[in-house]
């Protein structure tokens, strides 16, 4: 897991948040927006619209970790992390595939976007979401 302790290092330094602790960064959501797959037409339907929140998204890297503070806590056990990468609009992301606190399997994605903006997005095979990240 020192593969996944650079990333998140690397990620908080793009980001440009300042960690309080040596592994651990807060940081603050105040939008969300969701997506489910229609079965009936193979394909995901449209983005709901950003809806406001007051999230708190902790990245342990002690732990490997990502808990998310909403409604429901969601917490995410990372077994895998790409190279980050820039995508052709120029948006650079960093990949972590995980097991959730139900054992379900899923992908979360953290996009640093070309304007400043950083979102998080979370994906399972029928569903997805979206938070836009304060920075």
């Amino acid at each position: 897991m020192k593969r996944l302790h650079l990333f998140l290092t690397i990620l908080a330094v793009i980001i440009g948040c300042l960690g309080a602790h040596a592994e651990r960064w807060n940081y603050q959501a105040d939008a969300v927006a969701i997506c489910t797959y229609n079965d009936r037409y193979n394909r995901w339907n449209k983005w709901s619209s950003w809806t406001p929140c007051d999230v708190i998204i902790n990245i342990n890297g002690d732990n490997d970790k990502i808990t998310i503070y909403s409604d429901v806590v969601q917490v995410y056990k990372i077994y895998s992390v790409s190279s980050g990468e820039y995508d052709r609009d120029g948006d650079y992301h960093v990949d972590f595939e995980f097991r959730d606190q139900d054992g379900d399997y899923g992908t979360l994605c953290i996009y640093k976007r070309r304007n400043g903006g950083v979102e998080l997005y979370v994906r399972f095979n029928n569903v997805q979401w979206v938070y836009d990240i304060r920075v």
